[in-house]
């Protein structure tokens, strides 16, 4: 089999966009926990060290952004269908909306993602305990001076 006629058996598919890369370019885990950094992530304001997000996109215009245990009490948040705007900037896209986890925590994100880096800024709201937590009615306590004993009655 020749190299050519494999690349015609199998053809790449070009972005429909005018940034210059490719999809899997930019499909991949970004993360903050070794150098060089490839995740620059703030949590409500406060930037977040030693984290990862995992980015996947098909065609370059929408994707999934997984954050690896970020949101407390969820092992692994999906966002689906992350669109992305070509940012005006060479090979860069940004990105933002809104998602609710499956805990009930809202999420807004906004960020720029490029082949080399992701920069991410979540602004999380966690569900209202009541929304999540059940409620729990206790019986009324009994002392020893309300406690009638059976030789007095």
């Amino acid at each position: 089999m020749s190299p050519v006629w494999l690349y015609s058996w199998f053809p790449a598919k070009k972005p429909t966009t005018t940034n210059s890369f490719w999809p899997g370019e930019i499909s991949q885990e970004y993360g903050s926990y070794i150098k060089p950094y490839t995740l620059d992530l703030t949590y409500s304001g406060e930037k977040l060290a030693g984290k990862t997000v995992n980015f996947k996109t098909e065609d370059s215009e929408t994707g999934t952004l997984t954050l690896n245990d970020i949101i407390p009490g969820e092992n692994t948040t999906p966002i689906n269908d992350v669109q992305l705007n070509e940012s005006g900037e060479k090979d860069a896209y940004t990105f933002n909306g809104t998602s609710v986890t499956e805990t009930g925590a809202e999420v807004k994100y906004s960020g720029k993602i490029t082949p080399k880096a992701m920069q991410l800024s979540l602004e999380v709201t966690m569900a209202h305990y009541g929304s999540v937590a059940n409620t729990y009615v206790f019986p009324r306590l009994l002392t020893h001076n309300n406690r009638r004993s059976n030789s007095t009655q």
